[in-house]
């Protein structure tokens, strides 16, 4: 059984749509729980309206934020498989399925991933530059794949490749692993490189099972505007090659210096609506 849990913050519209996609898996092998961590409550129709279908609801007493509010997730499932689906995100039918099937193969895997398409708030298959150079970092374009090893935290560092709601975590693996509560863009892929230095092993599936939104509102869009998401990227590869080095880890350094995948989305987002903000900043990004 895979627990999906939903950390849900604002825009209920986009919750029912994440719900109900979850509802329409080809696989009933799954529970689901939604994790209000919203400064306002969820309605109450739309709590009524799923509860009959057996949909669970857990209201945190105060805001947690980001990364408590994912762990809290974590802690609050049942069973050993976790997926946190963010509340404007849509899962494809048969993602439980596929996932489910390939922990069954790979027991020992720390988590496994899936491929995502891209939707805008009209929920419209659109073109989207970063996730599509992602795809070309992949260690394999169609086939599954294992990351494990200098070779898989090397693939990671380079190309960001995983988008951290296609991640289905197998708890039994993780055991007190958790994401920080201190970062708030990076902590996905924080947390994943932690566990690939931890000697885990991820599993990346050929299977296009999630929709991914982008949308003016969300915090990755804004982050990327306002550039605190840039800058808490730069933060963590510099800090992430300081720490190779102490390690004398030179080659790990070398890749986590170059920021290359970093340095391209700031390129890309000059040329965006809105992309001549903060100007200055993101030039330094680039060339710093």
């Amino acid at each position: 059984m895979i627990h999906i849990t939903i950390p849900y913050y604002e825009n209920p519209g986009y919750l029912d749509r994440a719900i109900q996609s979850v509802l329409n898996q080809s696989s009933q092998d799954f529970k689901l729980l939604v994790v209000d961590d919203s400064p306002k409550e969820i309605p109450q129709s739309l709590i009524k309206k799923y509860q009959r279908e057996g949909v669970a609801f857990s209201r945190n007493p105060a805001s947690l934020g980001i990364g408590r509010n994912w762990n809290q997730c974590l802690n609050l499932a049942e069973g050993p498989y976790v997926t946190i689906l963010h509340g404007d995100d849509e899962l494809k039918p048969d993602y439980v399925s596929h996932v489910f099937s390939a922990f069954q193969s790979y027991p020992e895997a720390a988590a496994i991933f899936t491929r995502a398409e891209t939707i805008n708030e009209y929920n419209e298959r659109i073109f989207s530059f970063p996730d599509w150079i992602k795809t070309f970092l992949m260690p394999s374009q169609k086939d599954l794949f294992v990351l494990e090893g200098e070779k898989g935290l090397s693939a990671l560092l380079r190309g960001d490749f995983i988008l951290c709601p296609t991640l289905c975590f197998n708890k039994g693996v993780l055991k007190e692993e958790r994401f920080r509560t201190d970062l708030r863009y990076v902590l996905d892929l924080d947390f994943i490189t932690r566990l690939l230095c931890l000697g885990k092993k991820l599993i990346g599936l050929p299977f296009t099972d999630y929709q991914y939104r982008r949308h003016r509102k969300s915090t990755s869009f804004l982050g990327v505007q306002n550039t605190l998401m840039l800058q808490e990227e730069r933060d963590f590869y510099e800090h992430m090659a300081r720490e190779f080095l102490k390690n004398g880890q030179t080659r790990r350094a070398n890749i986590a210096k170059m920021r290359g995948l970093m340095r391209l989305k700031v390129l890309y987002s000059l040329f965006q609506k809105g992309g001549h903000r903060n100007l200055t900043k993101k030039l330094t990004l680039i060339f710093q």
